[in-house]
């Protein structure tokens, strides 16, 4: 698959659970769902209108997966040592890709 080669990153999709500990505090913990799943990822730099004035974010990226990769809007990623946290997951019209719009949250 042509697709394919263009990915040139390997990521780790997390998914988060919560837990309620013996004094009733929930405790939110983030734990690997998939990994090595190929990707590509560059930042976003489509301006949005916010205050009805362009802008745009330096932690917005959008990412490319497969369509086999299974990612929801609940997840987050990590890759080359940062965390993203995803906002949107969209399939490629022609259906041979994933975007995913994703925020940054750290970085290394």
């Amino acid at each position: 698959m042509a697709f394919e080669k263009l990915l040139n990153k390997l990521c780790v999709i997390q998914t988060k659970s919560e837990v309620q500990t013996g004094l009733g505090e929930i405790t939110t913990s983030w734990a690997d769902t998939y990994t090595d799943v190929k990707c590509r990822y560059n930042r976003n730099k489509a301006p949005t209108v916010v205050d009805g004035s362009y802008k745009v974010s330096l932690e917005d990226f959008v990412f490319y997966f497969l369509t086999t990769a299974t990612i929801t809007k609940a997840d987050q990623i990590v890759v080359d040592g940062n965390t993203f946290e995803v906002m949107h997951v969209f399939e490629d019209s022609k259906g041979h890709h994933q975007e995913v719009y994703a925020r940054l949250k750290s970085y290394n």
